[in-house]
């Protein structure tokens, strides 16, 4: 008997195979799959963190950055140093304190293709819970097709727009200005409207331009399980390092599952609070870095019972990476399987996802419109173990869709990124080299990238979530490349008897 617990509003799929573009028809056989691999990796590797003492404790240590970045940094005479989009936590919600972002609107167009990003960043010391100074603000211009003289690459350029300084004894008469650990230039009094100094490059995932913030959760222990799927296993070690020094248990992720490395683990490990648990970043504070901070995640505003408890009851990521935990251990499908709450077994939990397939994907628990990448792509993992494993002829057809798909929401080699704009309606075209490999976020019809999936959303991440490092726009990011390109790998695996190591 089929029980759907907590999902009161479950419905048959009676069309499984919508189709929202003709070109997933063409995305087909092992070599696309590896090309879609490769690019990922040359990604994934530029975020990878090892600076030592500049980005972590330990030469034999690394961690992973959360997305390419412009990573702003300002230096102090007394030593204070200031990081873009670094913030402190006041009465549980996150305040801007120590940087602010504002965009400007002043985009030029080459054959309808946005290369030029412009923006202004204020830098702020906090002396004391009510004393907060604007010391300097940076005019950041970005021109992402810049002719070197031999190729086109990127340009960034700082502009020193106001200096305030702090008129104290002795006076902070000056602040030099990083971009990470590349010295860029020195700020003072007379510069205003010049500019302090850039930095051009001309290749693709660019070392230099990851973000200052990284994430443990998901993103280092996602690299960690990564690199060790891969053979990479030095760069595994010393992510395996970092986390195991953090008090980290190795692979309690709620990832773990589509690596297949989850066997050893409780059956409900995925929904366990404390600081043991799969949320392990809400319980402590790692040490800042001059180049590296935390993230800090709403689900830890928010309370990591409470979010438990919602992504229980309403929303179906860790439901479907519980099923394929159960898969992984057990190795029955259509086996119930208590989740403290209710029964299930994976194949149900299939089907119930699938009622989230909305043609282009699996939608966003904030937009029924927009599909999700993390979502779609554990989706994709469990229907193909399902499909291609057990020899389900629905979840083979909605592996072959899904799988499709994930392939078109990468960045490819020419950067292209098509953005929708949820305020104007209109899609427009960006060119970004260091977004190549990556995966959207999130997307709407015709696979355009959405940033904004809601208001509600936005309003919840400016109050909760750590500002924005830059900017310019995110496509994608870590936690969204490692899964989307894991679920790639698994189904090359399942399909076509290639990229077998640490699949489930």
């Amino acid at each position: 008997m089929s029980i759907y617990g907590n999902f009161p509003n479950h419905k048959e799929n009676t069309n499984p195979l919508i189709i929202a573009d003709k070109r997933l028809l063409v995305q087909l056989g092992h070599p696309a799959i590896e090309l879609c691999i490769d690019l990922a990796k040359s990604y994934i590797d530029s975020l990878y963190k090892a600076n030592y003492p500049a980005e972590v404790d330990s030469p034999n240590e690394a961690l992973m950055s959360e997305y390419p970045s412009v990573p702003l940094i300002v230096k102090l005479p007394n030593g204070v140093v200031i990081r873009s989009g670094d913030d402190v936590k006041l009465v549980g919600i996150l305040s801007p304190i120590t940087s602010i972002l504002s965009p400007i609107t002043s985009i030029s167009n080459i054959h309808n293709t946005k290369y030029d990003t412009n923006y202004d960043i204020t830098f702020r010391w906090k002396e004391s819970l009510i004393v907060i100074h604007d010391i300097l603000v940076l005019h950041v211009i970005i021109n992402h097709n810049y002719w070197t003289g031999s190729t086109y690459g990127t340009k960034l350029i700082v502009i020193q727009k106001s200096f305030e300084g702090i008129q104290q004894q002795p006076p902070m008469s000056y602040a030099d200005v990083y971009l990470g650990s590349l010295y860029i230039g020195e700020a003072v009094p007379n510069k205003n409207g010049q500019a302090l100094g850039g930095y051009v490059y001309t290749g693709d995932n660019d070392l230099v331009l990851r973000s200052i913030r990284y994430t443990e959760r998901h993103s280092t222990e996602l690299g960690f399980e990564w690199y060790l799927a891969n053979g990479d296993l030095s760069k595994a070690k010393k992510l395996s390092n970092e986390l195991i020094s953090e008090g980290y248990y190795l692979h309690n992720d709620i990832y773990t599952p589509i690596f297949g490395t989850d066997k050893n683990l409780t059956d409900n490990y995925l929904y366990e609070s404390g600081p043991n648990g799969v949320y392990r970043d809400c319980y402590m504070e790692p040490q800042i870095k001059q180049d590296s901070y935390q993230y800090h995640s709403k689900v830890c505003t928010f309370g990591v019972d409470f979010y438990i408890w919602y992504s229980k009851n309403n929303d179906w990521l860790v439901p479907v990476l519980w099923a394929i935990h159960m898969l992984n251990k057990y190795g029955s499908p259509d086996t119930e399987h208590y989740t403290g709450d209710s029964w299930w077994s994976p194949r149900e939990v299939a089907r119930f996802a699938e009622t989230k397939w909305i043609g282009i994907g699996i939608q966003s628990p904030y937009d029924q419109t927009v599909a999700s990448s993390v979502r779609t792509a554990v989706f994709d993992v469990l229907e193909t173990i399902l499909g291609y494993h057990y020899g389900d002829t629905r979840s083979r057809h909605f592996s072959d869709i899904a799988t499709h798909v994930i392939q078109l929401t990468q960045v490819k080699s020419d950067g292209l990124v098509s953005l929708y704009d949820v305020s104007s309606g209109m899609t427009n075209e960006y060119e970004r080299s260091n977004a190549i490999g990556g995966f959207y976020t999130s997307w709407k019809e015709s696979f355009t990238y959405v940033a904004t999936v809601s208001k509600i959303k936005q309003i919840f991440e400016w109050l909760f979530n750590h500002p924005d490092e830059n900017g310019d726009i995110k496509p994608s990011n870590a936690e969204t490349t490692f899964t989307s390109v894991q679920a790639l790998r698994t189904y090359d695996c399942h399909k076509y008897g290639y990229n077998c190591v640490n699949t489930p």
